[in-house]
């Protein structure tokens, strides 16, 4: 109960927070590879999270998809960043082809109006984000939040 009413005050009040990029996230915007600011994360992390309801539970989440993401380059920005682009490849037995998993890992701060976008995050962390997140790609862990005064 204590975890609830702390995660709860969290979604209400943060402004900054830091996210840790364990394995390579690879977003794609406008049919182009690009660094992980907030809006094509949460707009990837949205559809991700909406395919997982579709498949494994009751449908398609209800919420104003096309607003939802798009929005965000006014709520929240980048305030820093310390990522490195990475490529590994991996071998598929049954196909006897080589796959390349590629993909930003490292640090980034965001700042802004993110109350609304807690319970996303939140999930995403177990879920992960972006293009082969099956394959493990996309792991990431909120790690630090500032809980200074909403807006």
């Amino acid at each position: 109960m204590v975890l609830k009413s702390k995660l709860e005050e969290t979604k209400r009040t943060a402004r900054i927070l830091e996210m840790l990029l364990h394995t390579p996230v690879l977003l794609n915007q406008n049919q182009q590879w690009t660094r992980p600011a907030f809006g094509p994360f949460m707009r990837r992390l949205r559809d991700r999270l909406n395919a997982l309801s579709c498949f494994y539970c009751d449908g398609a989440f209800e919420m104003p998809f096309r607003s939802f993401g798009h929005e965000t380059d006014e709520k929240v920005r980048v305030v820093s960043e310390d990522l490195q682009w990475i490529e590994e490849n991996r071998f598929s037995k049954n196909r006897h082809l080589q796959h390349t998993l590629k993909g930003w890992v490292g640090a980034v701060v965001y700042e802004g109006q993110l109350a609304e976008f807690w319970p996303f995050l939140w999930i995403g962390q177990y879920v992960h984000v972006g293009k082969s997140a099956a394959f493990g790609q996309g792991w990431y862990r909120v790690v630090s939040s500032d809980t200074g005064s909403a807006e």
